[in-house]
């Protein structure tokens, strides 16, 4: 069998794939086309488990161009295919997709893999010689979403609306149609999600395929991916609430606690639950629940499943700490154990860690748990949020879609840290939960200022809060250590301020949070808002009014857009501020668009706001 890798990984088995695109045609196939397609890869099937993890990453470098020319060149002429060629492709994208692995681990050669994925999706818009080669296709770009550098790439493209059309077209096809939702489930925005009518027809699709595999025998590998899918669209409030009306609370505890599954499906389950329990019915429904409450204790002290122990932990921690209530930032000590406590996500753990590594060189004392994945115990997570002046929020997608993050997120707005987000993958622009807890922040965006700049102006942020604080930095010293000198970086780079400072009346507080609800905002909270998101060309209107005008506002804007961002502009040129004429630009009119948005109850913005109608509303 190591003979068979060695011949498929020489030059000439690369020509027989050009053989066959020249002679795609022809019903006949070649001696040598049988004995590369029909024999050398047919063993390829027969390989073990460790002779594929051995060989698949010559066979991916060797080969795995050649497919896509194979497939590009049926996406352009497929009709003139024989169907003989038709079937040593299929064959050949089944061998790589589930035996030698079409995916590449740790992003190798991204280039083919998107390029892959492009003629796939074109693949299945087209018309359908083979269903098994249009299910391998779709299966191919489901695969991509488990890369976090491909699923941001399927991100970019704005692919939703195109899953949507083949949801039309593969009505008849369970299978394809089940990858075509958890891609959806993974590209899928939260204005895509408020769009839909019924966000209940979406959850019963994947809850419906969770009773259908929870009990059959071999199918763990279908469950922990349900589970997962459902862990990416439980971030989302309305598709939770749904799962929790249609009764998934008691599927995921039986996925949770059937001792049949393997640790990893009992973890996700844990996973999913803890995300559904920052609901107060959620939570309740579990608190009440005695036999799940003593077998989640059990698990949280059992330490030969580092993973399973700490999810078990986190949401015994969340179901019975007691209620805290809020305490006044001004009853609060300013003694610190640590400066800062930095919040992230695994998968952005290099960055971190060098942020990490900089501010110990600065002489900061810095709380991050280095082993995060593997369970550090949840008191000291909340020892060191309580402990620390500052909470970094380590913002990308899989920020929001930890559990473990949300959690540490809202802890440090329970115990009204001074909380500073951090953006950590390009273009990142946080909504839902996230959204609402970092909205009216100052954010450092390391990606597009390069670190050292962002790490100067996080410096500057840390300053401007300390300031506002009025602590005596030189008088203070025991509390916390002088900061690292930023008027000349190491780097030559000039640091100057965004925006001018307001005047003292609209200075911003960082101890501010703003109530979910724009209807319940007062005039300071609106006040707030345009001050921290940076919109202050706003305030010599809306400086005085209250939450429900701001709505009333922002409707009157979404009804017709270049009227009201004239009209405003109107209004401001009767005013001088600080002796100049304020306007305000495109830019900044579409940013207060965007940013207010998450605080629009969503009934308001259904019934209000003229929005299309989603593909996927009338397909469910």
């Amino acid at each position: 069998r190591v003979v068979i890798i060695k011949c498929l990984c020489v030059p000439y088995t690369v020509e027989i794939f050009n053989q066959l695109k020249r002679s795609a045609k022809s019903e006949e196939r070649s001696l040598p086309e049988t004995f590369v397609f029909s024999v050398l890869l047919y063993y390829v099937s027969f390989l073990s488990t460790n002779q594929l993890e051995q060989n698949a990453p010559d066979l991916r470098k060797h080969l795995l161009p050649s497919i896509y020319d194979l497939l590009n060149d049926y996406a352009i002429a497929l009709t003139d295919w024989s169907n003989s060629a038709v079937n040593i492709l299929t064959d050949v994208t089944t061998t790589f997709l589930y035996r030698v692995d079409m995916t590449m681990p740790d992003d190798e050669d991204f280039e083919v893999q998107v390029s892959i994925i492009n003629i796939a999706i074109q693949i299945l818009l087209g018309q359908c010689r083979s269903a098994k080669l249009h299910k391998n296709c779709i299966q191919y770009v489901y695969a991509g979403t488990l890369s976090d550098n491909v699923l941001d790439y399927l991100k970019s493209q704005k692919l939703t609306q195109t899953m949507l059309k083949l949801c039309t077209v593969y009505k008849d096809e369970a299978e394809i149609q089940f990858n075509i939702y958890r891609i959806l489930a993974a590209i899928m925005t939260e204005d895509d999600i408020k769009r839909l009518d019924d966000p209940g027809a979406i959850a019963k699709v994947f809850l419906d395929h969770l009773s259908e595999v929870i009990d059959r025998v071999g199918w763990e590998v279908r469950l922990k991916n349900l589970l997962s899918s459902l862990k990416i669209l439980l971030q989302h409030d309305q598709i939770r609430d749904e799962v929790y009306k249609q009764d998934g609370i008691p599927l995921f505890i039986k996925c949770a606690t059937k001792t049949k599954f393997e640790a990893l499906a009992q973890q996700r389950a844990l996973e999913n639950l803890l995300i559904m329990s920052f609901d107060k019915n959620v939570c309740k429904n579990l608190k009440e629940n005695t036999t799940f409450i003593e077998y989640i204790t059990t698990v949280s002290k059992n330490p030969t499943q580092s993973d399973l122990q700490r999810a078990a932990e986190s949401l015994l921690w969340i179901l019975t700490k007691d209620e805290t209530s809020e305490v006044s930032q001004t009853n609060q000590s300013s003694e610190t154990t640590y400066d800062i406590m930095i919040s992230y996500s695994h998968k952005d753990k290099d960055l971190c860690f060098q942020l990490y590594d900089r501010l110990q060189k600065d002489n900061f004392r810095v709380w991050l748990d280095r082993e995060q994945m593997h369970g550090t115990p949840l008191e000291a997570m909340s020892n060191a949020i309580e402990n620390s002046e500052f909470v970094f929020i380590c913002m990308s997608d899989g920020y929001k879609q930890s559990g473990y993050c949300k959690m540490e997120a809202y802890y440090a707005l329970e115990r009204q840290r001074c909380i500073i987000p951090l953006v950590m993958k390009s273009q990142y622009r946080p909504d839902g939960w996230l959204g609402i807890v970092v909205t009216g922040r100052m954010r450092i965006d390391f990606p597009k200022y390069g670190f050292d700049d962002a790490y100067d102006k996080l410096m500057i942020e840390i300053d401007r809060n300390r300031k506002e604080k009025k602590i005596d930095m030189n008088q203070n010293s025991a509390r916390h250590h002088e900061m690292p000198s930023i008027s000349k970086p190491s780097h030559n780079t000039q640091i100057v301020e965004d925006k001018k400072v307001l005047k003292a009346t609209y200075q911003a507080k960082s101890d501010h949070c703003l109530p979910s609800n724009i209807e319940q905002w007062t005039v300071d909270d609106v006040q707030q808002f345009f001050v921290k998101q940076q919109l202050e060309n706003f305030l010599p209107i809306c400086s005085q009014m209250k939450g429900t005008r701001l709505l009333a506002l922002y409707k009157m804007c979404m009804t017709n857009s270049p009227t009201m961002l004239q009209s405003l502009n109107n209004e401001l040129t009767t005013m001088e501020t600080h002796g100049e004429r304020n306007i305000i630009g495109i830019a900044e009119y579409l940013q207060f668009l965007e940013d207010i948005k998450p605080f629009v109850p969503i009934s308001n913005e259904k019934s209000d706001v003229t929005v299309p109608r989603s593909s996927l509303c009338t397909l469910l």
